[in-house]
């Protein structure tokens, strides 16, 4: 019988990504120096010496969990302090339905995120939207934004779609991956009612859009997010879909890495 992941496997799973990083490109940020936990901007840099990197949040998104930002984190690498939160609501072991505020509450008092001073999230579709609610609701938190495969308004045809696609999933399969189909159909439910313009216009942080370049709906609901908020702009990873963070994790990572440097 299969069974779900638990907590140890996801943070186990990561470590060992950031602990063997991919060949990372030249001008990836290093760790300076060996040592715990960052807390974003280091005091050191005022004594003239090199600062830590800013702490990264990747929050995932949906029909997906932790674990399918290993390949990211790998690329990184292991001098960048890094959590991979779940989102709350969509956690098997957890009760309660999906809420946004909630979702961004649960993030930041992440066993990690929460010693850090201030980070860079990070965040696929409904990841995205958390992330970016967690930009407008706490500016002293996020420094920089990274979002993917968010949209203003989710279409109804979609949330659609992606419930016909969960639901033709073999059980077994959703729980191998730590996927509850009955918590996900709900969340699902409420993307349905959720109009983002209002916290996108919120964000004043620099924002950085990633779609695949194979993703012709996704450009065009980039395009909409864009616009409404002050200080974005558009990116397209070669050789992704929908899901640019798990189609083509190197160009993905490298993104991120150059725009949070």
């Amino acid at each position: 019988m299969s069974t779900s992941p638990t907590d140890d496997d996801f943070d186990r799973l990561l470590n060992q990504a950031r602990d063997t990083p991919a060949d990372a490109p030249a001008d990836a940020p290093t760790d300076p120096a060996d040592g715990g936990p960052l807390e974003g901007t280091d005091p050191r840099a005022d004594a003239g010496e090199p600062a830590q990197p800013t702490p990264l949040a990747l929050i995932h998104g949906i029909g997906s969990n932790p674990i399918d930002w290993q390949d990211v984190v790998s690329r990184i690498g292991a001098g960048r302090p890094m959590a991979a939160p779940w989102v709350d609501g969509l956690k098997p072991t957890q009760k309660g339905g999906f809420d946004l505020q909630q979702c961004a509450s649960a993030v930041l008092y992440n066993s990690d995120v929460m010693t850090w001073r201030a980070f860079d999230a990070v965040g696929q579709d409904i990841g995205g939207m958390v992330a970016a609610t967690l930009a407008a609701e706490h500016p002293e938190k996020v420094r920089r934004l990274v979002l993917s495969g968010v949209f203003v308004q989710m279409p109804k045809m979609a949330v659609r779609m992606q419930k016909l696609a969960l639901q033709a999933q073999p059980r077994n399969n959703l729980v191998a991956q730590g996927i509850d189909r009955g918590r996900t159909l709900a969340a699902l439910d409420s993307l349905a009612g959720i109009d983002m313009r209002e916290t996108l216009a919120a964000v004043q942080q620099p924002t950085l859009v990633l779609v695949g370049a194979n993703d012709r709906a996704g450009s065009i609901m980039a395009k909409q997010v864009v616009e409404l908020m002050p200080d974005a702009r558009i990116e397209q990873v070669p050789g992704a879909g929908r899901r640019a963070s798990i189609d083509a994790p190197e160009a993905f990572a490298d993104a991120v890495i150059a725009f949070t440097a």
